[in-house]
């Protein structure tokens, strides 16, 4: 029993990632990425879409309504190079077959779209607007079978009081560029923050970043 604990102290105590690769540098102090997506296709070719955003109208002057990168690695992750820029804020990858959908949040968050690739992400058909509202779905979970896809999301609406989340679902097999394959759940607003547990430190409670898990 010992042994086997001091090995796993040692497993969970040994460094990650000491080898890594830049795929996307910039210089530009202003602009801010976070929530990239990472797919790794049927050919070994991996796909990273990177997402470029600020708080000023600098991401906007550079890169317009398509701030979302998309870059490959043909040499399993050791060099990238820029594919593909597409009219998203944040989103997913999900591959099927020789097909890549990405689906997310469009520029300034408005709306949740859908694009595919058919020829490994180097080029992405017409993005389709699945339904209207800011939505943010890049850090949220989803559960995935053959059948269904479950997905829950940010409701990042200002007419609301505060951030709600509702979840969608979709059949992976079908066509995901279809608003009508969709279906989404009510938004539910939080119930709100006893004071025990913000002690003054938090104006207002908000969801932030829901999960989906599928029950036994």
């Amino acid at each position: 029993m010992n042994t086997r604990t001091n090995d796993l102290s040692t497993y969970w105590t040994r460094p990650l990632c000491q080898s890594r690769v830049t795929v996307h540098q910039w210089d530009n102090r202003r602009l801010i990425s976070d929530a990239p997506a990472l797919a790794k296709l049927d050919n070994s070719r991996l796909l990273c879409a990177v997402q470029l955003w600020s708080r000023d109208d600098t991401a906007a002057q550079l890169f317009g309504d398509h701030p979302c990168f998309i870059f490959a690695s043909d040499d399993q992750g050791a060099s990238w190079h820029e594919m593909a820029r597409l009219p998203f804020l944040t989103g997913k990858f999900l591959c099927r077959g020789s097909q890549v959908w990405f689906m997310g949040a469009g520029a300034d968050w408005e709306g949740f779209w859908v694009t595919s690739s058919d020829d490994g992400g180097s080029t992405w058909g017409q993005a389709s607007q699945i339904f209207a509202g800011q939505t943010y779905a890049a850090s949220t979970g989803w559960v995935l079978d053959d059948e269904v896809l479950y997905w829950a999301m940010d409701d990042r609406n200002p007419s609301g009081p505060e951030r709600k989340v509702f979840a969608v679902a979709v059949n992976p097999s079908g066509d995901l560029r279809d608003p009508g394959a969709w279906r989404r759940s009510n938004a539910v607003a939080p119930p709100g923050l006893p004071a025990v547990v913000g002690r003054d430190l938090h104006e207002r409670a908000k969801w932030l970043e829901p999960n989906a898990v599928r029950s036994a």
